[in-house]
């Protein structure tokens, strides 16, 4: 059985006091099996079929792309010294600020919009980064 990763995990990476060489580690792994051509995927594997609603595959938390937990990732990277790559991935997602997903394969964005817990995420991240 294959185990999913999940960019939810940055919520705990973005903590201060965790060990460096784990949240660099995880932050690898993440870029490694979430990076698509647009945006990270919430979450790798994208699973066929699901209970208890039915989500197509790369739409909301089926391998969506979050813009606001994508910002987390951001704060995430700057504590791990990743100021470059930070800023490098907040532009991808900053176009996307307004909305709570997009599929990262068509760019067709859904959800709630505007999605204000994006917006401020946006804006901590984006604060982040240039105060690294």
């Amino acid at each position: 059985q294959m185990q999913a990763v999940t960019q939810d995990i940055c919520l705990f990476l973005s903590l201060e006091g965790i060990d460096s060489k784990r949240r660099i580690r995880s932050l690898d792994t993440i870029k490694s099996k979430l990076s698509r051509t647009s945006g990270r995927a919430a979450m790798d594997p994208v699973i066929k079929r699901q209970a208890p609603i039915m989500v197509g595959e790369y739409c909301y938390q089926n391998g969506g792309f979050w813009p606001w937990i994508t910002a987390i990732e951001c704060n995430a990277l700057s504590k791990a010294g990743r100021t470059g790559e930070a800023a490098e991935l907040i532009s991808e997602a900053i176009p996307y600020v307004d909305y709570e997903w997009v599929n990262p394969i068509t760019l067709a964005c859904g959800g709630a919009t505007p999605f204000k817990t994006g917006i401020a995420a946006m804006y901590v991240a984006c604060e982040h980064i240039r105060r690294s």
